[in-house]
């Protein structure tokens, strides 16, 4: 099993360094082939790859941020409070 995470903003991967998981792969770029039945996905992808690395047996869970329409462009760090959704 091996946990991936998929982002190329620096605040998602900063909020990523700082929680209690181990991220084996750090990429910017994620093709689902790359997954394996048991491995963990961490990031965002569009819906039909997310969905893709699920029937492979992985898991998915896309990273996070509530934001309003007015903070829509902003540059975030680590900080600004994300979360992972199954």
């Amino acid at each position: 099993m091996a946990i991936w995470f998929v982002s190329r903003h620096a605040g998602a991967i900063g909020w990523a360094k700082q929680q209690s998981f181990k991220v084996d792969h750090w990429v910017t770029h994620f093709a689902p082939e790359e997954a394996a039945a048991g491995d963990v996905v961490i990031g965002t992808l569009p819906v039909h790859l997310a969905a893709e690395v699920c029937a492979r047996g992985a898991q998915f869970y896309f990273l996070t941020l509530q934001v309003r329409e007015e903070q829509r462009c902003w540059r975030y760090c680590c900080g600004t409070g994300g979360r992972m959704q199954d």
